[in-house]
């Protein structure tokens, strides 16, 4: 049963993706507020969940942007200040390390 909380947050997660893409400002406070969920029910000392949280976003950011620029792999839509990347894909990988992190 350790598990259900990580799985809402998986839920929260992908479906907040799936219909707010397209407001990204709305998308990105859910995507805090998950984190801030995480925070409150994962084993993990605060300040690991920063440096983890911090770290997970601008590795995920980067690797992201070699795919999307680099590689040539996909485009978005509506790229934004992060180097033609939406400003939501940090907290996405944000949440999605610590949600791994988790299981």
């Amino acid at each position: 049963m350790r598990f259900l909380p990580s799985l809402a947050n998986y839920a929260v997660l992908a479906l907040a993706v799936r219909f707010l893409w397209d407001f990204p400002i709305l998308l990105g406070l859910v995507l805090l507020s998950n984190l801030g969920v995480l925070l409150s029910i994962l084993p993990i000392p605060r300040n690991r969940f920063v440096r983890t949280a911090i770290g997970a976003a601008i590795l995920g950011g980067v690797g992201e942007s070699l795919c999307v620029h680099v590689a040539g792999l996909w485009t978005y839509r509506e790229p934004t200040a992060l180097g033609g990347l939406p400003l939501w894909i940090p907290l996405v990988w944000a949440n999605l390390f610590l949600l791994f992190i988790a299981w």
